[in-house]
């Protein structure tokens, strides 16, 4: 089943917000990584993070809505980023970072998938177009 524009908003508005929550995790990470090489390979990793907050701000325009201006979770990511960072140091920190990860790359994983098999089976090809 195709998605409506309304739906394909809210999908992309979604994966900003994950960015922007992404971005605060690196932002408290990079704020107590004192290494530089921790802080150069992350410092990268916010600025793709940030790319993608920006293409898929102006595909949510392009389509009418209008993309989310910071984070949902971003305060409480940086708090217990930060919360770890001081007690433990960068390990710490690292293993933190590692958990969010991965938990996100199951879901971009599945997003990925769905995007690839939508491709193949071109589902809009076969949805009668509303009527207006």
């Amino acid at each position: 089943m195709a998605l409506s524009t309304q739906e394909l908003i809210e999908e992309l508005n979604d994966l900003i917000c994950f960015d922007h929550d992404a971005i605060g995790a690196f932002d408290a990470a990079i704020d107590h990584a004192h290494e530089e090489p921790v802080r150069e390979p992350m410092t990268r990793f916010r600025a793709e993070h940030d790319r993608h907050v920006h293409e898929l701000s102006g595909l949510v325009r392009k389509l009418g809505g209008t993309p989310p201006a910071r984070p949902r979770l971003r305060g409480v990511v940086r708090k217990t980023l930060t919360r770890v960072a001081g007690l433990a140091g960068t390990g710490t920190i690292l293993k933190a970072m590692r958990s969010l990860v991965r938990r996100v790359l199951a879901d971009e994983q599945r997003h990925l998938a769905w995007i690839e098999e939508a491709l193949r089976t071109r589902p809009w090809e076969h949805e009668p177009s509303p009527q207006p």
